[in-house]
């Protein structure tokens, strides 16, 4: 016969009579819970009326008054349970009721019903108090002001007419988002060029010593038309935006609409006096021509090409035609054009291939054409004139003199090639010159001589610039040496996974170069002032874009993820900028 001990009953006892309650269902309870804590008029609010117990046998909602109405009633209830040591010491039985509330005010929430075991168990009522949707609106957007916005910069606010400027929207936010519509503003005063329009393309970024995640909504170069104020209107942006509850885990998500401020750009009017020949161009530009072969024969087909290049408005302008001796026929040119973001500026490239083929033998010059813009930099007009070229057509003769009755203006001189003699035209006088007047004469001892003189001018000149570079290596070993270890040391630090700090030690290597070679002290070492100082101390206006833009990135990049293929380059840059900032 197996006997217990008083004590042992009691162990065996306690959680038996610890669940003794679900074992026989003799406690119910019962409750209503409403999840949302301010409600608005045309919000759907969620109630979970709650059984606790047994499974209910059937639920009846309640009839809710006129300005509350059911959209939706759970058929089958959800089940929760609580367990201690693998028993079940709370079984929960929840309906979920979605009710649309259609006015403002205060309201009760009737009861619920369960029936269990021929009884029937009801909730408590609540009451409930819905305001008007616009206050509750101002409410939360009071809340999340601070924490969704967007904001609109421009690179210039005060350009010349003509001048490219950078209008970038960006939306700042610390809460979740989803993007509905979006409402540009439309800029009729300005031309424009996109140079992103990846919309809502996330990233994290630091404003304020805060860190959000950024969504880029547009990015454009804007070209002002006229002088004078030019207004930007708003931009607008619909959301739902999910506002966290202050009592509960879950998201509560709301409409609303996000707006820029107004942009005002001032453009200033170019300076006058404007130069006749002037382009309309404003930015820096380069000319280049070129022919395909200085020397050919009649009727052999070469290539003359024009090529204008630079930073600014260059959709403003086209290449002019060529103009060129009358013995050279030209045909109908090949056109090419290409646009470009370089540094953050926007630019282009255009090319004209004329074909040529010239009629009769001859010695021809083309005369290389001009273009006049405007530099905001240097606040000047820039004249910029293409090379003039040779053309040789046919065999060279030596030349011929005759006589000389007056002096020749090389500038104003056309060459042409005759049969027998050299003709030189100046002012409608005609020129012959033989060869045996011009042999063994001082002119000829001189032209013969030239090329020796050059080339010991040159030898002398090339000794002078090796010893200038060798004294120039002497004194600037510190920077190279001191840059490189900084570089060396990000990449270590790169390998070791601290990223922000290898990020630091590029920005070092570029601070130490500027301190050397420019005695820029490290309190000056902020965008604004470096390129002041390095303007003032004549160093080109595209390396200090180049330097600026490379100081940005690497200071935003300590706090956002970069790949490894990235890395590499953010190195070579660096390496680059200190070489071209010796």
């Amino acid at each position: 016969m197996v006997t217990f001990s008083k004590y042992t009953l009691i162990v065996l006892l306690v959680p038996i009579l610890a669940n003794c309650n679900y074992l026989f269902g003799q406690e119910i309870n019962t409750k209503l819970e409403i999840k949302q804590r301010q409600i608005a008029h045309g919000d759907v609010i969620d109630l979970e009326f709650v059984f606790q117990g047994n499974r209910p046998d059937s639920f009846a909602p309640p009839k809710f008054p006129k300005e509350l109405r059911l959209e939706f009633v759970q058929k089958n209830p959800s089940e929760h349970r609580v367990t201690i040591n693998n028993m079940p010491v709370e079984v929960t039985f929840k309906y979920l009721c979605k009710v649309r509330v259609l006015k403002p005010g205060k309201f009760t929430i009737p009861a619920g019903n369960f029936y269990w075991g021929g009884r029937n168990f009801t909730t408590e009522k609540r009451e409930i108090e819905v305001v008007d949707r616009n206050v509750l609106m101002d409410l939360r957007k009071a809340r999340v002001a601070n924490r969704v916005f967007i904001r609109a910069t421009l690179s210039n606010d005060s350009p010349f007419v003509g001048q490219q400027v950078r209008v970038v929207y960006k939306v700042y936010s610390s809460l979740n988002l989803e993007f509905m519509g979006i409402k540009m503003p439309e800029m009729k005063s300005f031309n424009q060029e996109i140079v992103s329009d990846k919309r809502f393309t996330a990233q994290r970024e630091m404003l304020n010593n805060q860190l959000y995640v950024t969504y880029l909504v547009t990015d454009r170069i804007l070209f002002a038309n006229d002088t004078g104020v030019q207004k930007i209107a708003p931009m607008y942006l619909n959301l739902k935006v999910a506002e966290p509850s202050r009592h509960s885990h879950r998201l509560h998500w709301f409409d609303y609409e996000l707006s820029s401020d107004e942009l005002v750009v001032y453009a200033k009017p170019l300076p006058k006096p404007k130069p006749k020949d002037f382009s309309g161009l404003v930015g820096n530009f380069k000319l280049n021509v070129s022919l395909s072969d200085s020397n050919t024969d009649v009727n052999k087909l070469l290539n003359y090409k024009m090529v204008l290049k630079g930073l600014g408005n260059i959709r403003a302008y086209s290449l002019p035609n060529f103009s060129g001796p009358i013995e050279i026929e030209k045909h109908e040119p090949e056109k090419q054009s290409n646009f470009f973001l370089e540094n953050n500026l926007f630019g282009g490239i255009y090319h004209h291939t004329y074909p040529l083929v010239a009629t009769q033998n001859g010695r021809y010059r083309i005369t290389g054409f001009t273009l006049t813009y405007f530099n905001p930099d240097s606040v000047k007009y820039v004249t910029e004139k293409a090379s003039d070229l040779i053309l040789q057509v046919g065999e060279f003769k030596p030349l011929k003199i005759e006589k000389t009755s007056a002096k020749l203006d090389k500038s104003e001189s056309d060459f042409t090639n005759g049969d027998d003699i050299r003709f030189i035209h100046k002012n409608n006088i005609d020129l012959q010159i033989k060869g045996s007047q011009f042999f063994g004469s001082i002119g000829h001892i001189l032209a013969t001589s030239a090329p020796f003189a050059l080339l010991l001018l040159a030898f002398f000149g090339y000794r002078r610039k090796q010893q200038s570079v060798q004294l120039t290596d002497q004194k600037q070993p510190y920077t190279t040496v001191s840059s490189t270890n900084h570089i060396n040391a990000a990449r270590s630090l790169f390998q070791s996974g601290e990223k922000d700090l290898a990020m630091r030690e590029l920005l070092n290597a570029l601070a130490d170069n500027l301190s050397s070679n420019y005695a820029i002290a490290r309190s000056e070492m902020v965008p604004e002032k470096m390129a002041l100082i390095l303007k003032n101390k004549g160093v080109n206006q595209i390396i200090i874009s180049q330097l600026l833009a490379v100081w940005n990135e690497l200071e935003m990049m300590q706090y956002t993820p970069i790949a490894v293929e990235q890395q590499e380059a953010y190195f070579n840059k660096v390496e680059q900028l200190i070489i071209d900032l010796k």
